[in-house]
């Protein structure tokens, strides 16, 4: 990811599964909250990334976001996280 953290996916038939992780990125003067809330946020965008988009097919797919203290920091990430969120479509129909 461009803030330097990374994403570790794995998949089932039923299920993809994303852990979150900083990589041990710490911008300029940055505190190791807003390196959370900023790792988090590009992480929330990741269903929308062409280069993820194709290896996620699974029906579920659970997010395991880094810990964040900030109910403001957790409510951006949400918000960033419903911009991508699509209704779920039946098998066959378009």
């Amino acid at each position: 990811m461009k803030s330097g953290g990374y994403l570790v996916l794995e998949q089932t038939e039923a299920m993809t599964t994303i852990d979150v992780n900083t990589g041990g990125y710490v911008g300029p003067r940055a505190s190791f909250d807003d390196t959370i809330f900023k790792t988090n946020l590009e992480a929330a965008q990741v269903d929308r990334a062409p280069s993820c988009a194709s290896e996620i097919s699974a029906a579920i797919i659970i997010i395991d976001f880094i810990d964040m203290e900030s109910a403001e920091h957790r409510s951006a990430v949400l918000a960033e996280l419903n911009k991508g969120a699509r209704p779920p479509t039946a098998p066959g129909s378009a």
